[in-house]
């Protein structure tokens, strides 16, 4: 008989204001931009972080190392605060959204966290395609997503005008198919690329299958991203085909062709190999005294503000960053910069933490080394040119690594049925 996959039933106590909370939390970093309300966004996430914490667990719990986390964070933004200034509302507002909602969301899903995480990126994802599908191929649909947008954007004074919400138009034709990059509901197509690797390594620890229905559909979506990082970070889970378990014959005779189709994409594509080659030759030969733009350069950058500064870092806080993109410690691409907010030693205390709690949950699926190395891979290539490491979804990692944790228990498993 034939099998089919089947996925029970959600947890009961999961509401639908958790998917609402975790769908603000997605867009903390872009509503702000859109209503220019950059402060009362963090105000109500944290009032309503603060109010599921209390509801889920009858109280809100503050532990020892919550509070060293502020004590050090503190003393790091004192130690930059002496050289570029200090700002106490600054401070407070920083520290709640690297780490104090985070921790918040830590303590009140702990294993819930990545199932309404998975479920909130799948919808906006169907939402994004299917605009996305809309506006490239229905004659008229493009004027009408720009008249939304505009109106979304009534009051808006920046320059960067392209978000309604659920869905970011990217207008440029930068491809050779003649089509525009899908944004979907995050800032740019990169950074969109990185949900969709994070859906797909959560479906996959729980069982679900790489080419499944829904990672497929997170895979069609990375293709209409046309990013650089997106489409390297997919072609390095190709090397999970070798761990098929159930299809090793399958999995081993796949590889061969999925690699051979990942090296023609790279060599024939003008945002593959010519555009990284060529962005590698012009931004590591240019002086640092040009504006920050690109990967390569921004990494430059960061790693002189790490030699510059290797105890303490800069950039902590807004003040505390680079004045302008053309000063040689203006690092604003991917996580080395975060890594340079926090020095030499913090910084890798906390890709320390981060890797162990990576490779907790990766372990609690019943996966092993040998997938965590490539999952960590895909992260991390992903992460190159985009500032997400410390944002709320990839921080749980690191506090999945700081705490001792219980063995996460999954409890919507993905089983097999006759």
């Amino acid at each position: 008989m034939l099998k089919h996959y089947h996925i029970p039933k959600e947890n009961k106590t999961v509401k639908p204001i958790d998917y609402l909370l975790f769908f603000l939390l997605i867009q903390i970093g872009w509503l702000p931009i859109i209503f220019n309300i950059h402060r009362l966004v963090v105000l109500v996430n944290l009032v309503f972080a603060f109010y599921i914490s209390y509801r889920r667990n009858k109280g809100v719990i503050f532990d020892i190392n919550i509070f060293l986390l502020f004590i050090i964070y503190v003393a790091l933004a004192l130690a930059q605060g002496v050289i570029w200034g200090l700002s106490i509302i600054s401070l407070i507002t920083s520290f709640t959204i690297s780490f104090l909602i985070p921790y918040y969301l830590f303590k009140s899903y702990y294993e819930d966290f990545f199932f309404i995480l998975e479920k909130v990126i799948r919808i906006l994802t169907i939402i994004a395609l299917t605009i996305w599908f809309t506006h490239q191929f229905i004659p008229g649909a493009k004027e009408i997503i720009i008249s939304i947008i505009n109106i979304v954007n009534k009051y808006n004074d920046e320059h960067l005008v392209r978000g309604m919400i659920f869905y970011t138009y990217w207008g440029n034709v930068g491809t050779a198919f003649g089509v525009s990059r899908n944004a979907g509901f995050a800032s740019e197509p990169g950074a969109f690329a990185v949900f969709l690797m994070l859906g797909i390594i959560i479906n996959y620890i729980n069982d679900i299958p790489l080419f499944h229905k829904r990672n497929l559909l997170y895979i069609v979506a990375t293709i209409t991203t046309f990013s650089t990082a997106g489409y390297l970070a997919l072609a390095s889970l190709g090397f999970l085909l070798l761990k098929h378990k159930k299809g090793r014959i399958f999995g081993l005779l796949l590889f061969p062709l999925f690699l051979y189709g990942a090296v023609f994409a790279y060599k024939n594509m003008d945002f593959m190999q010519n555009k990284i080659e060529e962005q590698f030759e012009e931004q590591t030969k240019v002086d640092l005294y040009e504006p920050t733009s690109g990967r390569f350069l921004g990494a430059r950058k960061s790693l002189y503000v790490l030699s510059q500064y290797p105890l303490h870092g800069r950039g902590l806080l807004a003040m505390t960053k680079a004045e302008k993109y053309s000063d040689p410690e203006s690092a604003g691409y991917g996580w080395l910069s975060e890594m340079a907010r926090f020095g030499i030693l913090l910084g890798a205390l906390y890709m320390y933490f981060f890797f162990k709690g990576l490779y907790f949950l990766i372990k609690s699926g019943g996966k092993d080394f040998y997938e965590f190395v490539v999952f960590s891979l895909a992260i991390m290539i992903n992460l190159s040119a985009q500032v997400y490491i410390t944002s709320s979804f990839f921080i749980i990692f690191f506090y999945l690594g700081l705490y001792k944790s219980k063995k996460i228990n999954y409890k919507y498993p993905y089983s097999k049925t006759n």
